[in-house]
């Protein structure tokens, strides 16, 4: 091999003990990155979930979106990370593919109503200062006309205070899906960067957007199609790439996630959201079969989440 790195991401290796198994990445370190956990066992359901962990007066906590798509019920709740303890009623009734941010002493969630209507999808913004009482949705941005909105994910910039938030949008003249960026100076008003598109040409989707020691980092969905010999055969796998302005971005050459070889995944490891909390990294991710069924996973790095996206570049 002449002077060629070789990143080997191993997803066929599972080590099962009760519902624990372990993913190993394998780079010239050879490091193990982070062990899983499954949330939910059951994952033949016709409910998708995704979730946000996120860090809130000192204690670690998830944002719960659950869908059913057939019912048309879609609803979001607060639960205590690891025991999975609801702490929360359930709010943000008609809302779903959420997301959360924890500045100061407010959860700031933002979830999207009508995604499935072009020039009607609408993403709302709820507050709240204890996880108890939630304020009422509040419009922040509606889909212009030939346009849909999907999933949210939002960022500070530590360094200048302003906030950023990715969106996944289909939209006439790109490629579904793409990822476009809403600004703010308050977390509270938001302006389309419209000249700023993420993947105009390919599906990217599902973002989720973190800030960390001076770059942008976003994870997103990508379609790989893993068999030569059948154009049809597809998985759904999650990249990701870096930036320190939004518009000029580095991507990794190894995949951030992929789902198991063995089925048990189905077609999908994505939705990944991750929050630091006491020097580890604490992740959620959805597997899907992207038309019936749906569960989340977890996941830990035994480290900082700077040190895990270094890894990566």
């Amino acid at each position: 091999m002449k002077n060629i790195t070789i990143y080997i991401l191993i997803s066929t290796l599972l080590i099962v003990v009760s519902s624990v198994a372990t993913y190993v990445f394998v780079s010239k370190k050879n490091k193990i990155i982070f062990t899983e956990n499954i949330i939910r066992s059951k994952l033949k359901s016709k409910e998708f979930m995704e979730g946000t962990p996120f860090v809130f007066r000192g204690k670690l906590y998830y944002l719960l979106v659950k869908r059913n798509d057939k019912a048309k019920q879609f609803f979001l709740t607060i639960n205590e990370y690891g025991s999975g303890k609801k702490i929360s009623h359930d709010f943000g009734e008609g809302l779903s593919l959420a997301s959360a941010y924890v500045d100061g002493n407010t959860l700031y969630v933002f979830g999207t109503k009508d995604w499935t209507k072009y020039g009607e999808s609408a993403i709302y913004q709820i507050k709240s200062d204890n996880l108890k009482d939630f304020s009422e949705p509040m419009l922040i941005y509606k889909a212009k006309e030939g346009q849909r909105i999907f999933n949210t994910s939002v960022t500070k910039n530590i360094k200048t205070g302003k906030f950023a938030m990715a969106i996944e949008v289909d939209e006439t003249g790109f490629t579904p899906f793409s990822i476009q960026f809403l600004l703010s100076d308050d977390a509270n008003i938001w302006e389309m960067d419209e000249s700023n598109v993420f993947g105009k040409e390919i599906y990217v989707a599902c973002p989720t957007l973190k800030y960390v020691e001076g770059y942008y980092y976003l994870l997103y969905g990508v379609e790989d199609f893993y068999d030569p010999n059948c154009k049809d055969c597809k998985k759904y796998i999650t990249k990701i790439s870096r930036s320190k302005d939004l518009y000029k971005w580095e991507s990794s050459a190894i995949p951030f996630l992929i789902p198991l070889t063995d089925g048990s995944e189905g077609l999908s490891a994505a939705d990944v959201d991750m929050a630091e909390y006491n020097d580890k990294t604490y992740i959620l991710y959805s597997i899907s079969d992207q038309s019936t069924w749906g569960s989340m996973k977890s996941a830990t790095f035994n480290g900082a989440t700077e040190r895990l996206f270094n890894i990566f570049f």
